[in-house]
């Protein structure tokens, strides 16, 4: 955003340029094959943005009847990211995951936001693997899915 001398300073143009407080948003959970479902399990995200960046948090927590649909998992982003020509197979923005296993174990993962994106996936570190519902581990009762990421929006 570029401002002009003489140009008056109005509220929505001095937050946008220099962003504004957490917005809660519902991430919508989906799957590459078929979709999951959150049953009695919680899932809230929130983001903020300064100029273009848009820095997100999602936490998912399963429940007892929460399902894992098939295929990678997928959450929807707040805004589309931005596109950047020739980079349509590859990651532009990565973001740090969590994955908590009841009990057991906590993995790391990396969000991938691509090009012109609507929503972000999760990879396991060190091997590539998407997150699905047998990967990084079996997700059952209890687990949790942290991530936290920013990526360039469309649009201011």
């Amino acid at each position: 955003m570029a401002f002009a001398a003489g140009q008056p300073l109005t509220a929505s143009a001095l937050n946008a340029a220099i962003g504004s407080v957490w917005t809660a948003y519902t991430p919508v959970w989906t799957c590459a094959t078929s979709n999951p479902s959150i049953g009695n399990g919680s899932l809230a995200g929130s983001y903020t943005k300064v100029g273009k960046t848009v820095t997100v948090r999602i936490n998912l927590l399963v429940g007892s009847t929460t399902t894992f649909g098939s295929g990678a998992f997928r959450f929807t982003l707040p805004e589309t990211s931005a596109t950047y020509s020739g980079f349509t197979n590859l990651p532009i923005w990565v973001g740090s995951a969590y994955g908590f296993d009841n009990g057991t174990a906590n993995r790391g993962g990396d969000v991938n936001v691509w090009s012109g994106a609507t929503y972000c996936t999760v990879t396991g570190n060190g091997t590539g693997g998407q997150w699905d519902a047998g990967t990084p581990m079996t997700w059952a009762n209890l687990d949790a899915i942290a991530l936290t990421f920013s990526y360039e929006a469309a649009t201011f």
